[in-house]
């Protein structure tokens, strides 16, 4: 069984995070979603509530979502006996990062990363986005499922009255 690794913070997931999700689906056989914590980042939405919404967006049983905390995304794909890792890519800026982070990964982990280029849909789409839209009460409708975005309204609006 071929098994891949998509890593990420998800706060929240996108309709580009679940189109790079279905399209690994072509290749692989399962796609283990990897819910990540980085130390450095301040997250809307707590690791549980971020994996819960990925799971409610996504139907196909070749789809796993798990948390890891404190740990690389190539120990957590080794964890998952992944024969790769899954990134995305929507513009020249993201590609640098990106072949850095899988260069290294390379290095630490022998692991291979794939790359998959966001549709056009998407091509600008990312988390801080569409958190920045919805803060100003803007649409998100189009770049996240609607269970994400009734989620990211009802967070912010604790977060107002609190």
């Amino acid at each position: 069984m071929k098994i891949a690794f998509y890593p990420g913070s998800f706060d929240p997931i996108t309709n580009g995070h679940l189109d790079i999700i279905r399209r690994s689906l072509v290749i692989f056989d399962k796609v283990v979603v990897g819910v990540m914590t980085n130390p450095n980042k301040h997250y809307l939405f707590c690791a549980e509530q971020r994996k819960n919404m990925i799971e409610q967006s996504v139907t196909d049983e070749k789809i796993e979502v798990k948390i890891f905390t404190d740990m690389l995304s190539v120990k957590a794909a080794r964890q998952v006996k992944a024969c790769a890792i899954i990134r995305g890519l929507r513009q020249g800026d993201d590609y640098l990062f990106e072949r850095n982070l899988a260069i290294v990964n390379y290095e630490q982990a022998n692991i291979d990363t794939l790359f998959f280029q966001a549709q056009l849909p998407y091509e600008v789409t990312s988390s801080s986005m569409v958190k920045e839209i919805a803060s100003f009460d803007g649409d998100i409708t189009r770049y996240v499922p609607v269970i994400v975005a009734q989620s990211l309204k009802n967070r912010l609006k604790e977060r107002r009255e609190s």
